[in-house]
């Protein structure tokens, strides 16, 4: 899928800081497309966001983060730590 964050770790922090930000953007604009797809990308996700400052920006990934959380409960189960630590 066009928005995973593995194995990308030599990409540019600011770039990986904006990806995780869209994708927050995409799980609040349309969770339902997006959440099946969410274990493929939660635990990398969290850990850029776990990196970024909290800001107003980071809350409204939260926040997608959040609807795709709801939208697929499962697609995160197994990466709960992460979430919490970011």
């Amino acid at each position: 899928p066009p928005w995973t964050l593995q194995g990308r770790a030599a990409l540019h922090k600011s770039l990986l800081n904006n990806t995780a930000i869209t994708l927050g953007r995409f799980g609040l604009a349309s969770p339902e497309s997006v959440a099946p797809s969410l274990p493929q990308f939660i635990q990398p996700w969290c850990r850029v966001l776990a990196g970024i400052r909290d800001d107003a920006e980071k809350e409204q990934a939260f926040r997608g983060l959040s609807k795709l959380a709801y939208a697929n409960p499962q697609g995160c189960l197994d990466s709960f730590e992460f979430v919490v630590m970011a």
